[in-house]
């Protein structure tokens, strides 16, 4: 963590801890830093929404529990990429997209209306070789689930590993779960959080959709090529899933992982790499790595050696 970085955590923890403190209090708890790198930590973290005055206490500041922090914080980030891409656009003149002079791809485009952002979801899903990651700020509709069924087992036959994360009321909604069971046998898994502020869409980690909650015309979005603002949003997808609940046991001793999963397994206990593995299976080395990075995610595992074992226990390399 740099210097700038760790003076806004610091003041925001003195903050958070003390339950409410002054300039005054904060400099005497942070007696390294200087009055204007401490003011400055304190417009930094008010951008961000994770430090506010306080009304009771003229002068003093507050600031909100670590989970609704990182959630407030998160939302403004979001809401700023949203409007900057934006402006960006605007300024570049080309069509809503930016593009650097060596590529051909757009890094971002700005996205306007549920129609065009729902084709460019559309779009992103059909191009996804490997992995699609997705964060749906509402439940769709039974129609929509409905008619995307189709199109979804087309996409998983192909091989490419899904993880849905949907908001909690999901699990209230039998047509959800009927249609999250029909996708399970296709590789997909589907959690849910009770924090789903945005529509998020991830695809072989290196393109990402952002969209508001919105409706309608009203609805606001950037696809988003610029491999630092991807590897951002995945980052936020991946504190998000391991927060969030299985609606269906995801791996267990009954034998709900995949055919593939057990595969890597094997190959991992009989010691090949996963470059090895992916020539095996058909699939990139970063993909075998995720597949890792997932079964130790869901079985607790701290190292690949250990995922070995819980594996051997649970009849999976057998």
């Amino acid at each position: 963590m740099d210097d700038e970085t760790s003076v806004d955590a610091d003041v925001y923890h003195i903050i958070r801890d003390a339950g409410s403190a002054d300039t005054v209090a904060i400099a005497a708890a942070l007696p390294s830093r200087s009055d204007e790198s401490i003011a400055e930590a304190i417009v930094n973290l008010q951008r961000l929404g994770v430090v506010v005055p306080s009304l009771v206490q003229p002068g003093h500041y507050r600031a909100p529990a670590r989970d609704a922090a990182i959630q407030r914080g998160l939302a403004h980030l979001i809401e700023r990429a949203l409007r900057d891409a934006a402006l960006l656009s605007d300024i570049a003149g080309r069509g809503g997209s930016i593009t650097s002079a060596t590529e051909s791809e757009p890094r971002i485009t700005s996205l306007t209306g549920h129609d065009e952002i729902v084709g460019y979801i559309s779009g992103a899903i059909a191009r996804a070789q490997t992995r699609i990651d997705s964060l749906l700020a509402s439940i769709p509709s039974r129609e929509v689930l409905a008619s995307a069924l189709v199109e979804d087992c087309e996409a998983e036959s192909d091989g490419t590993q899904s993880r849905f994360i949907y908001p909690e009321e999901a699990r209230s909604e039998p047509y959800v779960i009927e249609y999250i069971e029909a996708m399970r046998s296709h590789d997909c898994m589907t959690r849910t959080h009770h924090f789903t502020p945005m529509r998020l869409l991830i695809t072989d980690n290196n393109e990402a959709v952002i969209a508001n909650t919105q409706h309608g015309a009203a609805m606001k979005g950037v696809a988003v090529r610029e491999p630092l603002l991807v590897d951002f949003m995945r980052l936020v997808f991946e504190d998000l899933w391991s927060q969030a609940r299985p609606v269906i046991p995801e791996h267990d001793n009954d034998g709900a992982i995949s055919d593939r999963d057990k595969q890597v397994l094997r190959m991992i206990a009989q010691g090949a790499t996963f470059s090895a593995i992916a020539t095996a299976i058909n699939r990139k080395e970063r993909t075998v790595r995720h597949i890792v990075a997932d079964l130790r995610a869901v079985t607790g595992a701290h190292s690949t050696e250990q995922l070995v074992a819980i594996a051997g226990r649970h009849g999976w390399l057998e």
